[in-house]
């Protein structure tokens, strides 16, 4: 039995693929699609994309660097040289 969030997740990947398939096969649609719809969704994804970037190097700056110094005082030496520990 489908759950209700899976079959509603299929109807929607159906109606975009639809979609999708109406303006490949109809040319004023993709004109329209080109022209009205394609750069407010590119404005918001821009918008959004900025802010997303930037917070993902600072967080991958900063966990490198920290773990970059604190490799010394951290690392088991005895496992790092190859040898067991117990």
């Amino acid at each position: 039995m489908i759950r209700k969030k899976q079959l509603i997740r299929y109807i929607v990947l159906g109606i975009l693929l639809g979609l999708v398939l109406m303006v490949q096969s109809i040319p004023a649609w993709g004109e329209v699609y080109a022209r009205s719809v394609y750069p407010v969704i590119g404005a918001l994804l821009s918008s959004l994309s900025h802010e997303f970037l930037f917070r993902r190097r600072f967080v991958h700056f900063s966990q490198h660097n920290g773990s970059s110094l604190a490799f010394p005082f951290t690392a088991d030496t005895e496992s790092f040289h190859g040898k067991k520990c117990c």
